[in-house]
């Protein structure tokens, strides 16, 4: 696949999510899609006593411009791709790349509903934990059947796994998730064409493109939350494309991309709070966080890309 092909989807992407955020956000705004957010201490006295303020309310599903980012740059790429691979090889990668869009939308209709359920207070506020997990893996694993009759358990719990730990970083520190995801995607889209997985390296480019082209809306300080919709979409195209590179180079690149979420999770064992939340305690400015876990991200995705050759 030529590399103007892989540009073209990546910069389509990033200006279709940016460009609709003009629009998308002002109509999120009228229509009062605001996630309830608690109060801050933002001010105090010589007395120390402390005034609380309201934080500034932005929208939630933010996450749509990522999804409409993505969408927009598979069909840019994939109508400039003109296919130089066997006839077998075209029909399995493009299987592939329905599978892949698939799950991202399908995950990310689920961000909406569950967002709808948080903002509206209705029968079900919430779905969390262990029953969210389950319930991707069974999606994931219907979906592989479906595409290639052939599910594999293992490839299903961890795409679970890694978007259950991923899913949450935004809430702590606007704009982490689409920083982290786009670190990571970038050089997983190039490991895929390392290994000679074109179609779905070209999905990895255009959710990349998505993610960079939402920053302008949701990186610290957030016009709009990305909201379940953009953390569950992303929670699924960043371990989709590893367990891809995973089936043709071996388990070294999925163990390098699931260190990230891994690190960031793993206080919670002796401290019970993650790693976003003790940089935050400890008085670390929002974008400096963004910049040393997107750092960290990025390294372990070049690794990946050494680990493919």
């Amino acid at each position: 696949m030529s590399v103007w092909v892989q540009l073209a989807a990546a910069l389509g992407a990033g200006l279709a999510a940016g460009i609709m955020g003009i629009a998308l956000i002002p109509f999120l705004e009228r229509l009062r899609l605001f996630e309830p957010e608690p109060n801050t201490k933002d001010t105090q006295h010589k007395d120390g006593q402390e005034d609380t303020a309201p934080v500034r309310r932005r929208p939630t599903m933010g996450g749509l411009l990522v999804l409409f980012g993505t969408l927009a740059g598979v069909v840019i790429g994939f109508s400039l791709f003109v296919p130089d691979l066997p006839e077998r090889q075209y029909g399995t990668e493009l299987r592939m790349l329905l599978l892949c869009t698939a799950h991202g939308a399908l995950l990310a209709g689920a961000g909406i509903v569950v967002d709808s359920m948080s903002i509206r207070g209705r029968l079900i506020r919430r779905v969390w934990g262990i029953w969210q997990m389950l319930a991707v893996a069974l999606v994931t694993t219907a979906l592989q059947y479906i595409v290639t009759t052939t599910p594999d358990l293992l490839y299903s719990a961890y795409i679970a796994v890694i978007w259950y730990l991923m899913q949450g970083l935004d809430r702590e520190c606007d704009g982490t998730t689409v920083t982290v995801s786009a670190a990571l995607l970038l050089p997983l889209a190039v490991a895929l064409m390392q290994v000679g997985t074109l179609l779905p390296a070209l999905y990895a480019q255009a959710a990349a493109g998505a993610a960079i082209g939402s920053m302008v809306w949701v990186l610290h300080p957030a016009k709009c939350r990305l909201g379940r919709v953009g953390s569950y979409l992303l929670g699924s195209a960043v371990p989709m494309a590893a367990v891809m590179v995973w089936q043709t180079a071996g388990w070294t690149v999925p163990a390098l991309i699931a260190a990230f979420p891994a690190v960031n999770a793993l206080p919670l064992v002796f401290k019970k709070q993650t790693l976003l939340n003790m940089m935050e305690k400890n008085g670390t400015p929002p974008l400096h966080r963004i910049a040393l876990l997107a750092a960290f991200a990025a390294a372990a995705g070049i690794l990946a890309v050494i680990a493919c050759r």
